[in-house]
């Protein structure tokens, strides 16, 4: 098999693949060239769909950072809302996390200021690098700490672009990128190096709609219901905090199913196996029938 350049002899493990040397300079590290991350380029380069850069679309980058104590930024008890990659769950992101930075530390983090539509990126981490989300809802003037990058980007739907990236032809490429063991780590230019099939308008503008009309009203109804669970506890009201909680846990399992019907939609259409995008909602009567 031949790939991107690749001559694969076998695939079998050790696999044994032939390259140039000129084209291993950047990546000398056999990992780089696994088969299975060659076969996502196939799939990616054998439809009929355009390839981009996805540093293509970005017309707003940058990376947060932790308070430094050497300027007198500590955490406070009270003022902007920073977050971190502990707090992007699978259909969105967290908004109760209560850690807060001061004014200083906020003005000085301007550029990663968060805006509703931007991409929310995990950059390091063994077990966060490369979770992402899209900011749709924010408590009030909201930052980053180090452990994200965030996009804003024009030209292609940040719905469509947060799906194709947890979808496994994007985490694919993310995995082959980071670097790092003990403590993996993807840079901003390497992310804006993930190739991205150009979808047509009219799937992006579909895959936006079911997620801003129902993936994004279940985690919010989550999100509301997780904050009522969090007052009942502190005033130590057992049964309501358990209402509450049973309410968060059922409203953020419909999201998280709707987004994972909603990736395999979206990986379906770049494989060239699917013509539309269906409701995503329909996940809902499916369960109803089969409770039935």
């Amino acid at each position: 098999m031949t790939v991107f350049g690749v001559n694969v002899i076998r695939k079998a493990d050790p696999m044994i693949v032939v390259k140039a040397q000129a084209t291993l300079e950047h990546r000398m590290d056999p990992g780089y060239w696994a088969v299975e991350y060659i076969q996502i380029d196939k799939v990616l380069r054998d439809g009929s769909l355009e390839l981009c850069r996805f540093g293509k679309f970005v017309t707003h980058e940058g990376q947060g950072d932790t308070p430094r104590k050497h300027l007198g930024e500590y955490f406070q008890e009270e003022g902007f809302q920073f977050f971190s990659a502990e707090d992007i769950l699978p259909s969105g992101l967290d908004l109760h996390n209560y850690k807060f930075i001061s004014k200083g530390q906020h003005q000085r983090l301007s550029r990663t200021e968060l805006k509703i539509g931007d991409i929310l990126f995990a950059r390091i981490g063994v077990a966060s690098t490369g979770r992402v989300a899209i900011v749709t809802r924010l408590l009030g003037p909201s930052n980053i700490n180090n452990s994200l990058d965030v996009f804003r980007v024009q030209g292609i739907s940040p719905y469509y672009v947060v799906c194709f990236l947890k979808s496994y032809l994007g985490q694919k490429q993310v995995e082959r990128l980071k670097s790092g063991v003990a403590s993996t780590a993807i840079a901003i230019k390497q992310i804006k190096a993930i190739q991205i099939p150009r979808l047509v308008n009219a799937f992006q503008y579909a895959i936006e709609n079911e997620y801003k009309t129902k993936i994004e009203h279940y985690h919010d109804e989550a999100m509301d219901a997780k904050g009522r669970m969090l007052q009942a506890h502190k005033y130590d009201n057992k049964a309501a905090e358990e209402r509450y909680r049973a309410e968060y846990e059922h409203n953020i399992t419909i999201a998280e199913a709707m987004l994972n019907d909603l990736v395999r939609q979206v990986e379906e259409i770049i494989e060239g196996t699917r013509t539309e995008i269906e409701p995503v909602d329909r996940i809902l009567n499916e369960e109803q029938g089969n409770g039935a």
